[in-house]
């Protein structure tokens, strides 16, 4: 089960901070949500993040601990995120180096990337941040925009059998997973082939890895949730749903 993020002094738990909270924007301790528990008391819920302004008007989103480090420098907007430039001058040659955000919060080796879970480029709080390969972080992508026949990832149209193809791409090698009815089976199928490969780094059409406790420690076993905040502890529907609609994969690709 989730924990709260704060508990009375009468003992009530709040698990989200409620809609009536007023927010205080403060450089000290104080910054963060206050609002009136039914006991009266008045609660308070720091904030965790910080803002950092970018040229141009945005901002990037930081831990409280990274703060103060990050904001001494001046931070801009390029190909989506944020970043910052240094000039160096050696010997009369001046060379100009440019550093990412998110590479300096988890001081990244060069052989590895940073893949933003959410998506949010300019989401640099480490929960949204994780060390990854190039193939990991290239898993973690919507579908790309153009003309296709399928609005899902992982789905195309056969004009040959008029069924719909699920097809997943394993280190540059299509497999197929079968032709289905409609496109949200063949989506599903891709769902699940993709967080069986691919775990938490896998970009799906419906399905999602449960982030219980139990799950995110054990991923060979981990369910699935539909809804965006499931505080499940196995999730017995999800994983009915799992395993049905592997049994359809199976026999679209007549393993049953």
């Amino acid at each position: 089960m989730r924990a709260p993020i704060k508990i009375c002094s009468c003992g009530f738990e709040f698990f989200s901070v409620p809609a009536r909270a007023r927010f205080l924007d403060s450089d000290d301790d104080l910054r963060g949500w206050y609002f009136e528990c039914s006991c009266f008391s008045t609660v308070f819920v720091p904030c965790p993040f910080r803002e950092i302004p970018l040229a141009g008007g945005r901002v990037a989103l930081v831990d409280s601990e990274d703060y103060e480090r990050l904001s001494k420098y001046r931070w801009c907007l390029k190909s989506g995120y944020a970043t910052r430039g240094t000039t160096h001058s050696r010997d009369g040659a001046i060379s100009r180096a440019t550093y990412l955000m998110h590479r300096e919060i988890l001081d990244a080796p060069p052989e590895l990337e940073v893949d933003h879970k959410s998506l949010r480029t300019l989401d640099n709080r480490k929960w949204n941040l994780r060390l990854a390969s190039k193939s990991q972080n290239q898993q973690n992508t919507l579908k790309r925009e153009g003309r296709f026949t399928s609005r899902f990832k992982g789905v195309s149209w056969c004009r040959r059998d008029e069924r719909w193809r699920a097809v997943i791409t394993i280190e540059g090698r299509q497999k197929g997973l079968g032709n289905f009815k409609t496109e949200e089976e063949a989506a599903r199928a891709y769902d699940v082939a993709a967080l069986e490969v691919f775990g938490s780094f896998a970009r799906t059409n419906f399905l999602e890895l449960c982030d219980c406790p139990d799950c995110l420690e054990n991923p060979d076993r981990a369910c699935y949730r539909d809804e965006p905040d499931c505080p499940c502890y196995g999730c017995q529907g999800a994983r009915a749903e799992r395993d049905e609609i592997r049994f359809e994969i199976d026999r679209a690709t007549g393993r049953r």
